[in-house]
């Protein structure tokens, strides 16, 4: 009974802490004017987003802008359904760092509040472009959520194989519709897909039985992102960039000029963000360290997955 008490009490604070982000971004986001780009626009159907798709952009978040979302970007319900999803991809992210949701204890709560300034003052991140500009929100916080919510039960089913044995068939039908808008929403979902291909090697290789969602959840995000990579209207956008290089590209250059350019890109990625990503995130792991005193293995663990999230959502944020 004690145990029910305390659990009751966690998801009861968690549920707490959810509302108070969500009250905040919806005061942001209510707050916030309709962007000039915005401004009498009307719903314009799938017409637009094959233009789109075909010219411009084929990411599944700026098909939803030029079909409804700019026009939707105009009513008041926007500001109450993207604050929602705000609140979602932070609540997300910190499950997929600890594998469960936030406590009702101060360790967790100024883990998650941490969390939050980050992403809210990081100015890489740009928080009020993703958070509650429409452009921003449906190309890349829109792309968090559906990424986010798509990998939340893989990362739950490696923490704890048995704790989704109950939801398997809810999983199964929503995986696919999620796995492939999640595929869909960015060109970064290939290393996604390289490091979940690798998890279904390794589970092979140790003789671990994957549920089914596992493989269907996967091959969805395969798909979407297939979807957007086949997309003509990148390689038209891709001229605009002088440096840009796909696959084909860099499978082009050969050893000596691909270790030159992946050297090249990482001094430009260095000077611009490694003092000031490297002070934050290292606050926020000694943070983690001091109030969670982990052994030295999971600590290692548990660094990893935080650089790999932050990481994650700074690439998406590109």
């Amino acid at each position: 009974m004690d145990t029910r008490n305390i659990q009751k009490k966690d998801f009861l604070s968690a549920v707490l802490g959810f509302a108070l982000v969500y009250a905040f971004l919806v005061y942001l986001n209510a707050i916030f004017p309709t962007q000039s780009d915005d401004l009498g626009k009307k719903i314009e159907g799938i017409q637009r987003a094959i233009r789109s798709y075909m010219t411009w952009n084929g990411r599944i978040g700026e098909l939803m802008l030029v079909t409804f979302g700019s026009y939707f970007a105009t009513l008041p319900l926007y500001s109450v359904v993207n604050a929602f999803v705000g609140a979602a991809v932070i609540t997300l992210l910190f499950v997929n760092i600890f594998a469960r949701l936030p406590k009702n204890d101060m360790k967790d709560m100024a883990c998650f509040s941490v969390l939050f300034a980050f992403i809210m003052f990081d100015p890489i991140f740009a928080f009020g472009s993703v958070f509650y500009w429409a452009a921003g929100s449906f190309n890349y916080l829109w792309a968090w959520f559906f990424i986010l919510l798509c990998i939340t039960p893989v990362r739950l089913y490696w923490h704890n194989q048995n704790f989704l044995k109950s939801a398997s068939f809810a999983i199964l039908v929503l995986g696919i519709p999620v796995g492939v808008a999640a595929g869909w929403s960015s060109e970064f979902g290939i290393v996604l897909i390289l490091a979940w291909g690798a998890s279904i090697v390794y589970a092979k290789t140790k003789g671990i039985k994957l549920p089914l969602w596992y493989y269907t959840t996967f091959a969805a995000f395969v798909i979407g992102w297939l979807i957007l990579y086949v997309c003509p209207g990148a390689r038209l956008r891709a001229r605009y960039f002088k440096n840009y290089c796909s696959l084909i590209d860099l499978l082009k250059l050969g050893p000596v000029k691909l270790t030159e350019k992946i050297f090249k890109t990482y001094d430009i990625f260095n000077k611009n963000l490694y003092y000031e990503l490297f002070f934050l995130v290292s606050l926020f792991l000694l943070l983690s360290a001091v109030l969670y005193k982990p052994s030295l293995k999971k600590f290692e663990k548990s660094m990893l997955a935080i650089f790999v999230m932050l990481y994650c959502m700074q690439s998406l944020s590109k």
